[in-house]
């Protein structure tokens, strides 16, 4: 099994099956000695990184060369699918003109990510 590769989940078949989906289509990787970490929170930035290559198999982003957002620089590792996801209009910053990607995402700002998304879905 994928996951098997993931040595604190191995012989879990109710966190494996999730994880091992993902892993699959190379939507995760390995983190920190090949342990998934399920229990550590994420963050926004993390969000659009995975929603990013989720989407990625199903939808073209443009990616803007310059920073949408004036707290996410060029050398930030998640700076693509930031702007990709920004750009789309499926997430969004603040109105100071930040991205906070370091903060845990709300619940309000996951249902208007989801909702945004659900949006551009149905435009397609």
């Amino acid at each position: 099994m994928v996951c098997d590769f993931y040595t604190n989940l191995s012989g879990n078949p109710i966190s494996n099956d999730p994880i091992a989906t993902l892993v699959s289509a190379g939507i995760i990787n390995s983190s920190e000695q090949h342990k998934f970490q399920s229990d550590i929170q994420i963050n926004r930035a993390e969000i659009a990184s995975l929603m990013c290559a989720t989407l990625s198999k199903f939808f073209t982003f443009d990616i803007p060369q310059n920073p949408t957002f004036k707290d996410v620089s060029t050398s930030d590792p998640n700076f693509g699918a930031i702007q990709a996801l920004g750009n789309a209009e499926i997430m969004s910053g603040y109105a100071d003109g930040t991205f906070r990607g370091d903060r845990k995402m709300t619940r309000y700002e996951f249902a208007l990510t989801i909702a945004n998304l659900l949006e551009k879905i149905n435009d397609r």
